[in-house]
């Protein structure tokens, strides 16, 4: 210090610079730290549930999906809103730390230009509003409170809707659609016998969804089988120390008729104009999730509604398989040689 600074004591105020030093073995690595707060703080959320889903974990599930802009998106299970203000933010291509700082901004030698002229390209390089809302429910009032709030800190508030809803009643009017979710599994929140009974509701759920893809991220045991299918994709993912799969069913690929629009072939082969891709105010507490279609509407769907037919791709869930028709034809044939039988019998 007196060498090379001339001094005997240095000063504990100014910018901070972290030094971390890992030792493995006989080698010893010197790192410093320029960001500050771990890169997976984007700085909207500042408030979170008791089992939060990092926001770096929210975005790769977004990305692994088939998800796009323009297309449907819907989280039962949304909580404080990560993994739809993530979406938000790729559709429309929001630089994920431009809300924050970082470490090394406040360094003496910082490129402070540099940074301006590259946070200003950011904001630049935003597209306009996704065309329809991206829609989250959960039973908790509470936490969706923290989720308008993390929206509008991330500036996508006009492209997300939040109301509180049971994921199992929840329905659908739109087509092609990508429900992607983090339910509870019952390690940090959540009864077993509550989760049991929760899981064994999804398959009936999903059957109003025919043409959805659906994407869950879960440690619960045996998901597969209780949905009475194979995941098209897994991938073993970590949520903080939890070992995770994400459970990847593909829908069929939206049908491009020739308004542009995205359009569902029928048992007839003729196509079915999509629904109307508008939005709406925030409205109160509904038990189903569907996206608002004027202010004065409320974004739930009608009980009523009849699923599509799903006419392309893989068979929904909950769908006769192919065979179906033939064993019914056998089942019928054997019921009426029994009944010949038995009516022999009585007289």
């Amino acid at each position: 210090m007196r060498r090379d600074h001339g001094t005997e004591t240095l000063p504990e105020n100014g910018p901070q610079f972290k030094i971390d030093v890992a030792l493995l073995k006989d080698t010893v690595t010197i790192t410093i730290d320029t960001t500050g707060r771990g890169l997976h703080r984007r700085g909207y959320r500042a408030h979170v549930t008791a089992a939060p889903l990092k926001e770096t974990l929210a975005a790769a599930m977004v990305m692994l999906s088939y998800w796009k802009r323009d297309r449907p998106l819907v989280d039962p299970f949304c909580g404080s809103g990560t993994i739809l203000i993530e979406a938000a933010m790729i559709g429309r291509n929001m630089a994920p730390g431009q809300s924050r700082e970082f470490a090394f901004e406040h360094w003496p030698d910082a490129p402070r230009q540099a940074m301006l002229d590259l946070r200003s390209e950011a904001l630049q390089n935003v597209l306009e509003p996704l065309p329809q809302r991206l829609l989250g429910g959960d039973t908790d009032f509470r936490v969706l409170r923290f989720a308008r709030e993390n929206a509008e800190a991330a500036g996508v508030t006009a492209d997300v809707h939040f109301e509180t809803a049971d994921a199992r009643e929840l329905q659908s009017k739109r087509r092609f659609g990508c429900l992607i979710t983090n339910p509870p599994y019952g390690m940090r929140i959540g009864r077993d016998w509550e989760i049991e009974d929760l899981y064994a509701a999804i398959p009936d759920v999903l059957r109003h969804l025919p043409t959805w893809s659906f994407y869950f991220l879960t440690a619960y045991n045996g998901f597969e089988r209780i949905l009475g299918r194979k995941a098209d994709r897994r991938r073993k993912l970590y949520n903080g120390r939890i070992e995770c799969t994400y459970y990847q069913f593909h829908g069929p690929k939206p049908v491009i008729g020739q308004s542009g629009r995205s359009e569902s072939a029928t048992d007839e082969g003729k196509p079915t104009a999509d629904a109307e891709q508008t939005t709406g105010e925030e409205v109160p507490a509904a038990q189903k999730i569907e996206a608002p279609s004027s202010p004065e509407e409320s974004p739930v769907a009608t009980k009523g509604a009849k699923p599509y037919v799903h006419a392309v791709g893989e068979a929904a869930f909950g769908a006769l398989p192919e065979n179906a028709q033939h064993q019914a034809e056998l089942f019928a044939t054997r019921l009426r040689k029994r009944a010949k039988h038995f009516r022999r019998m009585m007289t």
